[in-house]
């Protein structure tokens, strides 16, 4: 596993430039300093090793694709605290940083500004390393805690676990989406719900009626209509004021795992 980031000119790849590109594995920390085509070989090395980036799909890793055309991917710590809705919390380095206590960097302006000082002068390249090394080192960080907290939505399932990570609300169905390693292949049909899933992906769908909890009381709930066989039982969310009861949710969730469990 390694971590990886990138410091440059500019937000756009097709006008701005890698300055440089940090690495963190195993502990240890390594810059590539200068344009990216020069770290051609290692880079593509990066292709075999599991990449930990935070919005490195949406600029670090679009910024080294456009520059030396080698694709990487990573999990991106960034689209995954947007998309989870059972998160609530840092959603930036600069948040992050001041959740954990832990020093942020200086401006994109004044690291810019120390760069084209190095540029003119020579000066100022072992002040850049320190700020990427410190950066990178905040991501270690936020992953470790990310993971941390990710635990609890987790499940074994099949050979490996499913993680509860997003829910939909449609008029006629609600659907609990997860994610994991090793997800067998399913597809059961049982009344009254539905369970699909086939690599990483899993998800439980249910058929619903909306209606008004009681006259006069404002908020709606989603009733589930409930067969025979007993699998699903109090399921009954209740959402009140635009906003559905995340604990419920998450409680119901993270069951269904053990009621699939029993057909695999």
């Amino acid at each position: 596993m390694i971590y990886l980031s990138i410091a440059t000119t500019g937000i756009d790849p097709n006008k701005n430039r890698i300055y440089l590109i940090n690495i963190l594995e195993n502990g240890r920390y390594r810059g590539l300093w200068g344009d990216p085509k020069t770290h051609r070989e290692e880079i593509l090395s990066l292709g075999n090793k599991e990449i930990i980036t935070f919005n490195g799909e949406g600029f670090d890793l679009t910024f080294i694709a456009k520059k030396t055309d080698i694709q990487l991917t990573s999990f991106d710590m960034y689209r995954y605290l947007k998309g989870n809705k059972f998160y609530e919390g840092a959603t930036s380095t600069k948040e992050w940083a001041k959740k954990l206590d832990l020093e942020d960097l200086p401006s994109v302006h004044r690291r810019l500004k120390v760069f084209k000082e190095y540029e003119q002068s020579g000066k100022g390249k072992e002040q850049l390393l320190q700020w990427g090394e410190q950066d990178i080192r905040l991501r270690q960080e936020i992953h470790k805690n990310i993971e941390s907290w990710r635990k609890k939505y987790r499940r074994p399932l099949g050979e490996g676990f499913a993680e509860l990570y997003s829910y939909r609300k449609r008029k006629d169905f609600f659907t609990f989406l997860y994610q994991g390693e090793e997800i067998p292949k399913i597809d059961l049909g049982f009344h009254p719900w539905e369970a699909k899933g086939e690599g990483e992906k899993l998800e439980i769908r249910f058929p619903v009626v909306e209606g008004y909890i009681a006259p006069g009381e404002k908020g709606k709930c989603i009733a589930y209509p409930l067969g025979d066989d007993g699998l699903v039982e109090d399921l009954q969310i209740i959402e009140k004021q635009g906003q559905m009861q995340k604990k419920k949710i998450q409680t119901i969730g993270l069951d269904l795992l053990h009621q699939i469990g029993l057909f695999l």
